[in-house]
């Protein structure tokens, strides 16, 4: 029976200390919470039991979650391989920058030239004889005694200085006249650019050099060679007036 009694009294001091915890949690809620009025006893009630369950109660501890490890791995294998790739792309424009050496090769064989001469035409030595020359012949002569400057012929087989003379005179269109001498049958030119022999005195006429001599043959008979120099040239004194 005293145990009995000695229970109940237990019992009574701990829903007394329940119900002075909750009065002092209650008036601690209402003086931490300023302004705000209570709307009623009952809910002043709900908010200290529920603070005084909050207080009494340990948190739970949220059990430790194991973090997965196959996907770190993937994601670290992922990068590896963009890696690869992106050394790749950069290997790739380095081979592509690099010009291909190509074999050197040979400058194109060019065609040798065609064998050609000079020639040209001149009866300087009358502006030195002016007052033998005929009048009638003074206005046919240059200025400068050139009738025509050195230009270059391309050669034909068996050229002649004879047959080179030819075409000069008929590509520039110079007069000529010349006869064939039936003993020698050889050419003897008589006038080029309409300047004859013995005009300009009886020891004048028209005389040819090649290379600067003067052959004692016909300029029919004289053949040309690649390169040579022609210089037809009037003379006033059967050529010792020349050089």
């Amino acid at each position: 029976m005293k145990l009995f009694q000695s229970w109940k009294r237990w019992q009574l001091i701990a829903l007394v200390c329940v119900v002075l915890t909750a009065v002092l949690t209650l008036v601690f809620v209402l003086q931490g919470g300023g302004d705000t009025q209570p709307t009623g006893g009952t809910e002043g009630l709900q908010l200290a039991t529920e603070t005084l369950g909050d207080v009494t109660e340990p948190p739970e501890t949220a059990a430790p979650t194991e973090e997965p490890t196959a996907a770190p791995t993937e994601a670290t294998e992922a990068p590896t391989e963009a890696s690869t790739e992106a050394t790749k792309a950069t290997e790739a424009p380095t081979a592509a920058t690099q010009p291909a050496t190509e074999a050197p090769t040979e400058p194109p064989a060019t065609e040798p030239a065609a064998p050609s001469c000079t020639v040209s035409i001149s009866c300087t030595t009358v502006l030195d004889n002016w007052d033998k020359l005929s009048e009638a012949k003074r206005s046919i002569v240059p200025s400068n005694g050139i009738i025509l400057g050195t230009v270059t012929v391309e050669l034909q087989e068996g050229d002649t200085v004879f047959s080179v003379l030819q075409r000069v005179v008929s590509d520039y269109n110079i007069q000529m006249e010349y006869s064939v001498s039936p003993l020698y049958q050889t050419t003897y030119i008589e006038g080029l650019g309409n300047l004859y022999e013995k005009d300009c005195g009886a020891r004048s006429g028209w005389m040819f050099a090649v290379n600067g001599v003067f052959p004692n043959y016909g300029a029919s008979d004289c053949t040309v060679q690649d390169g040579d120099s022609i210089r037809w040239l009037y003379t006033c004194d059967l050529g010792s007036d020349l050089s």
